[in-house]
């Protein structure tokens, strides 16, 4: 019988998934919550418009990580550590899909292409 913790934590990971395709991002779920399965670390448990993302839920976060209705983020790091920035789902979905959305208008412009609906210049890019 599969642990309740698992189930959770698969369920959350559709959940992302489904949420991710309603925006109009490719996304997809790592079989068994195993990255090897996407072709990437054991750790990455969703591809979401083709970024890596590892799906952690709590009962509970640290009040301090959560940005409050007056901001739009929140950076954080550890002393002499990397930064990191959280942010909602819905603001990193958005983010992620204008990033694809230039990298599409940019290959149009390196190809010097004026067809908006161009097939080659629109490709099947991940990134």
């Amino acid at each position: 019988m599969t642990h309740p913790n698992k189930t959770k934590g698969n369920g959350y990971e559709r959940e992302l998934v489904a949420s991710a395709r309603e925006s109009g991002l490719p996304a997809e779920r790592a079989y068994a919550s195993n990255g090897k399965s996407l072709g990437h670390s054991e750790d990455v448990d969703c591809l979401i418009g083709g970024k890596r993302v590892q799906a952690k839920r709590r009962k509970t976060l640290a009040s301090f990580l959560k940005p409050t209705e007056s901001v739009d983020a929140v950076a954080f790091r550890e002393d002499r550590g990397e930064t990191f920035v959280l942010t909602t789902w819905w603001e990193w979905l958005d983010l992620v899909s204008a990033a694809r959305e230039y990298k599409r208008l940019e290959r149009k412009v390196r190809h010097g292409c004026t067809d908006m609906n161009c097939e080659e210049c629109d490709g099947s890019s991940t990134n």
